[in-house]
């Protein structure tokens, strides 16, 4: 048994039951859930920290949304986003479960596309960490630590709530006391959405600009480095899509990819200058 093999064996295991729970969740609440409407109310900004020692912070916004079930009225927060969804006072789709508000989730095509990124994640992961390198008996191995691991982790959580703990307490929505929405930073209206926006466009606008020079410099750079036939089959490869194998066959690949990455990320800084520019 390799220790590594065995290890490296859990990932596409993990992508794989990822995917399955958001599949069969989407595919589950779509099928059993009531769908009632709810409005989102706010939409919080937050600081996301991630790493070791939380030192990777990234802004980060989320729908701060409100439904009524019977005579009582609950609030929660969805998935955070590195942009906003812009659904101020707007009503969104939700699935319930029995009518129990412990239960919902929103309706989002979202969560089945995940699933099924995650799925392709497992299938390839699987295909050329595992098959195309392991002996099969240590991915088993891996099978079998996927197992055991979960198991005694809910027993560890069994036994510390003294046996109160159970499986679908981890699908429970979390909802919020209007104490802990007054502590967050929250946008609660269009004339603070459009503010935010404009601040995020012009900080936008100015990495582009950064990566602009940046790109600019490599491009002109690269250029410079090919000679006349490489220029010509360059331009042959855009205008006509030939000789595009011959170009990556020249011994002067550095500039050749420099000059062909140039290209083809010009659509995505156009865009994404165009794009600041309208959020001005």
């Amino acid at each position: 048994m390799i220790i590594s093999e065995v290890f490296l064996g859990l990932v596409p295991i993990a992508f794989f039951i990822t995917a399955l729970l958001l599949i069969l969740s989407d595919l589950f609440y779509r099928r059993y859930g009531k769908l009632i409407k709810g409005r989102v109310i706010a939409i919080e900004k937050y600081i996301s920290r991630s790493g070791s020692r939380n030192q990777t912070r990234q802004l980060m916004y989320r729908d701060l949304v409100e439904f009524s079930q019977g005579s009582d009225t609950y609030k929660f927060v969805t998935h955070g986003s590195s942009y906003m969804s812009g659904k101020l006072n707007q009503n969104v789709d939700i699935f319930i479960l029995n009518n129990d508000p412990n239960f919902i989730r929103t309706k989002r095509v979202s969560h089945l596309l995940i699933g099924l990124a995650f799925l392709l994640a497992s299938g390839l992961s699987f295909y050329f960490a595992v098959w195309k390198s392991f002996q099969l008996i240590n991915f088993y191995y891996s099978i079998l630590l996927s197992i055991l691991l979960p198991t005694l982790f809910y027993f560890f959580l069994k036994k510390k709530s003294k046996g109160q703990f159970q499986l679908s307490d981890l699908f429970k929505t979390k909802f919020l006391s209007d104490e802990e929405i007054g502590k967050r930073d929250l946008l609660q209206s269009i004339k603070q959405l459009e503010g935010e926006n404009s601040k995020n466009a012009k900080v936008g606008l100015l990495v582009t600009l950064v990566f602009f020079i940046f790109y600019f410099c490599i491009f002109s750079f690269s250029y410079k480095q090919l000679s006349g036939e490489e220029v010509l089959l360059l331009k042959g490869a855009i205008y006509n899509f030939e000789n595009l194998e011959l170009l990556l066959k020249s011994p002067n690949q550095g500039p050749v990819i420099g000059v062909l990455f140039c290209l083809f990320s010009a659509p995505l800084f156009l865009h994404s200058f165009l794009y600041s520019l309208k959020k001005l």
